[in-house]
């Protein structure tokens, strides 16, 4: 099948576009005529041209819709996966592990009084 296959002036456009449609390797290189291992050598490249920039336009969109038409939960999922930002707040010690709250006032129970040891 892929010995006497000449490449078409546009088979390099056409890999981008089975890139670009999320196409599976095998079903291109079906599409193009070819083997696998003949496409992954000669249009791979080309292939992941189009995924990366199909992935680009999709994030485009995405981002667009989220701030077009204020989609909350859009806007929150941007946040956390884009800007790394999250809900939940992190506090880190780093003086010693030894240290004692003192609570005093609060109530007449004695024991409110004492040091707690954590």
């Amino acid at each position: 099948m892929d010995i006497s296959w000449i490449p078409p002036l546009d088979a390099d456009k056409r890999a981008y576009e089975y890139g670009m449609l999320n196409c599976q390797i095998p079903a291109a290189a079906n599409l193009m005529g070819i083997s696998e291992e003949r496409f992954a050598r000669e249009f791979l490249a080309d292939y992941e041209r189009g995924q990366l920039d199909m992935d680009n336009q999709l994030r485009r969109k995405q981002l667009d819709v989220a701030i077009d038409s204020g989609n909350v939960q859009m806007l929150i999922w941007l946040g956390r996966n884009r800007l790394a930002q999250n809900d939940k707040h992190l506090i880190e010690h780093s003086g010693a592990s030894d240290f004692r709250i003192n609570i005093s006032g609060i109530g007449d129970d004695e024991h409110f009084n004492d040091s707690i040891d954590d």
